[in-house]
């Protein structure tokens, strides 16, 4: 019973929050900071890559689990006309379905940055990004008290709610600073803050003021090469508040090289292999693995739920992966 009470409160959680404040959502951040941070388009050490992502969470308490979906893709151009900086360009496209009701977001976006080399291979950008969002809802999946009768439920009854909108669509804007490169033979820097919602859009499916937080984020994540061996240790750090909600995970991933890149003729192409673990303070505990062969990236993540909700899931948390492929090939050892 105490179980049962769990995921009912659980379940209303969710569709409080799809409908309010649903916003982007992925414990592997290090996939790509595109998809929180448009500073981060053609931030890459190559001309091109291309992302894809898939999240799953919640099975345990759901029938309709948490499904999430990420589609970006970024080029580096004008590097061989702008002296010391280039123009990065990107779109990105996320879709996540949540819950009975099917609580649908999709957005997509445009992304323009422009990076400075601030020292040799190192470089600092300022980008923006504008588009739009739709939210979708299907009220049909609903089962409403006044449908309840006798022994059984009768869905053709009605329900005497209100009429609510089931479609919304917004324009939002969004920039940020990043900064990647390497700061010395054996350090990459990976980071950058970013802010969200820029204007806060309207969000509610009713005659209601109710709008997006600005999602502030600041993630930071370097490579650091361990001398004289084949192991490296990628730490980061993924933070971010938006209103009253705020979230910080933290760790580390262990990387393996089978075959290191070469930084001066650029002829051989990283190959390796990490496992690793995150902390999401309050929530979950993540566990990851890569690996990473000449430009082409597979990683996979999983939740292990610690909160006081682990009475309803049983520690069950979420399922993810990404892959990214990179075209192209500029220098050493960076991971992007």
């Amino acid at each position: 019973m105490k179980k049962s009470i769990y995921i009912v409160i659980l379940l209303s959680l969710m569709t409080k929050l799809g409908v309010a404040q649903a916003d982007k959502h992925n414990s592997l951040f290090f996939g790509n900071a595109l998809m929180t941070n448009p500073a981060a388009a053609g931030m890459t050490n190559g001309d091109a890559r291309f992302f894809m992502s898939y999240r799953n969470q919640w099975a345990s308490v759901s029938t309709t689990p948490y499904k999430t979906m990420s589609f970006a893709a970024d080029v580096k151009t004008f590097d061989k006309k702008i002296k010391d900086g280039f123009i990065g360009m990107g779109m990105t496209f996320y879709n996540s379905q949540a819950g009975e009701g099917k609580f649908t977001r999709s957005n997509f976006n445009f992304d323009l940055s422009y990076a400075m080399e601030v020292q040799k291979d190192l470089h600092l950008s300022f980008g923006a990004s504008g588009g739009f969002g739709q939210y979708k809802i299907n009220y049909d999946n609903f089962n409403w008290g006044v449908q309840w009768v006798g022994d059984g439920y009768d869905n053709t009854k009605f329900n005497q709610e209100p009429f609510y909108d089931d479609i919304k669509t917004v324009f939002d804007l969004a920039a940020g600073v990043y900064l990647q490169g390497r700061l010395s033979p054996n350090v990459d820097l990976h980071g950058g803050i970013a802010i969200n919602n820029i204007i806060k859009p309207e969000v509610t499916f009713i005659n209601a003021d109710d709008k997006l937080y600005r999602h502030v984020s600041l993630s930071f994540h370097p490579e650091i090469r361990l001398p004289n061996t084949k192991l490296g240790l990628v730490p980061g750090v993924f933070v971010f508040k938006q209103g009253p909600n705020q979230e910080l995970n933290i760790g580390t991933e262990v990387k393996y090289f089978l075959q290191e890149s070469s930084h001066y003729t650029g002829y051989y192409e990283e190959k390796s292999v990490s496992i690793g673990s995150f902390f999401r303070t309050g929530d979950a505990f993540l566990v990851t693995a890569g690996f990473n062969y000449s430009g082409i990236t597979a990683g996979l993540g999983y939740d292990l739920n610690i909160s006081s909700l682990k009475v309803a899931t049983n520690g069950m948390g979420g399922f993810e992966f990404f892959l990214r492929y990179r075209i192209g090939f500029s220098y050493g050892y960076g991971r992007r």
